[in-house]
């Protein structure tokens, strides 16, 4: 739930606004949430999400390449540990550095017209995702702009176009769309064993599926095969969402980093980075994925697509992942919710998430710390709280539940508002 200052009485008092004071406790009514607070008078900054769907790509029906290492350091080796500026699909998934990966649109016919992945397809698709990723992130200062890039080189023109401005500099950048590669993953335990290929056909597509583990790496099994996709290119590439299941993929310096430190760190989000959204994996997940074009599909679609988008984002950001792994109480809490631990026991992909303002367990200390998604990127000196017209108030009064069932109870004072959420386990606020 959010609350626009709209009217007389919302826009009074709002020089005092929301942060948790008060430590949740675990359950569901146990967890009352009370929150007040004085804003500080501070210039608020600007950081960009920008989100490429392939549209370059499309309009000149091309693709470019860059090798899996050159995608890990896009803008640097990383300022913190090292991990990468982009995504590392040699310690995710096991390609080695010098793979040559193809970068490329979806192959989705939105305005079904029988032909998928031109530039009005992309351009639907792309339009839609950020709509709801901006949506998502409307009571912060990030803007969401949709770009297109060729090559790596303008990727990283996109995220220096504003080094060292003063409004904001640390951006994510995502790409939506299908990346693929030549050859079958290595292995990680230095045998240099290679798995043997089909003698009875060519490498796996996104129409051949097979279930291999090496090390750690889990490709699909073959009812995952049922579904399959289009890819939209000639040959026999083997494509990374669909092939090892992946449905995104961020770069992890400033999230490592983040994770050392609690929600009100300031230093969250420290550099540019990269992130992909595997968008033939996220279609190959949307129901009735076949009937392209279909407005269900397509709206089914974009809720998904921007769900990765987001939780990507998120990542580059340095926010800590919520909730922890076989908690049902805590998986039913942080539905919705973007940074929600992936390993959770119930799954919200095709659901509008956001970044809560409410107190989760942290997925790095679940029996510790508490994490409020909404007070990190509050916090963060790149990030803030949006203010558009600096005059010290943010522009947007937001107060979210959790991802089960709410009492939200807002009561104006005389200096400002105190809200308390107060979760429960059923419907009728019960339990």
């Amino acid at each position: 739930m959010k609350i626009k200052p709209a009217t007389r009485n919302t826009m009074r008092g709002l020089m005092k606004w929301f942060r948790g004071r008060a430590r949740p406790r675990r359950g569901f009514r146990g967890r009352t949430i009370g929150t007040s607070e004085v804003l500080e008078n501070r210039q608020m900054l600007t950081t960009m999400l920008y989100l490429d769907c392939g549209g370059e790509l499309a309009t000149h029906s091309t693709s470019f390449q860059a090798t899996v290492d050159d995608v890990k350091n896009v803008d640097g080796v990383g300022m913190h540990t090292a991990r990468g500026t982009g995504p590392d699909m040699n310690q995710e998934i096991g390609l080695a550095g010098s793979e040559m990966l193809t970068f490329k649109q979806l192959d989705y016919d939105w305005n079904r017209n029988g032909v998928g992945g031109e530039q009005d397809d992309v351009n639907g698709v792309c339009t839609q995702v950020r709509e709801l990723v901006k949506r998502s992130l409307e009571p912060y200062d990030i803007q969401v702009e949709i770009t297109s890039s060729g090559s790596l080189q303008t990727v990283v023109q996109t995220l220096n176009a504003n080094s060292g401005a003063t409004g904001g500099e640390f951006d994510a950048y995502v790409f939506l769309g299908s990346v693929f590669y030549n050859q079958e993953p290595i292995d990680d335990d230095d045998d240099d064993a290679k798995r043997a290929l089909d003698s009875t056909g060519p490498l796996m597509s996104a129409q051949q599926y097979r279930s291999v583990s090496a090390g750690s790496i889990s490709l699909l099994s073959s009812s995952n095969a049922q579904n399959p996709v289009p890819t939209g290119v000639s040959g026999t590439p083997v494509s990374v969402g669909l092939t090892h299941g992946v449905r995104g993929m961020a770069a992890q310096d400033d999230f490592h980093n983040g994770g050392l430190y609690s929600q009100f760190y300031a230093g969250k989000n420290q550099q540019d980075e990269m992130a992909i959204t595997f968008a033939d994996q996220v279609l190959k997940q949307t129901r009735n994925h076949k009937d392209q074009g279909n407005p269900f599909v397509n709206r089914r679609l974009a809720f998904g697509l921007a769900d990765s988008v987001l939780r990507n984002a998120m990542t580059t950001y340095g926010l800590h992942e919520v909730g922890a792994p076989g908690d049902i109480v805590e998986g039913q809490l942080t539905m919705a919710e973007t940074m929600r631990h992936p390993d959770s026991n119930r799954d919200d992909y095709f659901t509008h998430n956001i970044s809560s303002n409410f107190d989760f367990k942290d997925a790095n200390n679940p029996g510790g710390e508490w994490y409020n998604p909404w007070n990190a990127l509050k916090t963060d000196n790149d990030v803030g709280l949006r203010d558009d017209n600096q005059n010290g108030v943010p522009d947007i009064a937001y107060i979210t539940g959790s991802g089960t069932n709410d009492r939200i109870r807002v009561v104006e004072t005389s200096t400002g508002y105190d809200v308390t959420v107060t979760p429960y386990r059923f419907k009728n606020l019960t339990g």
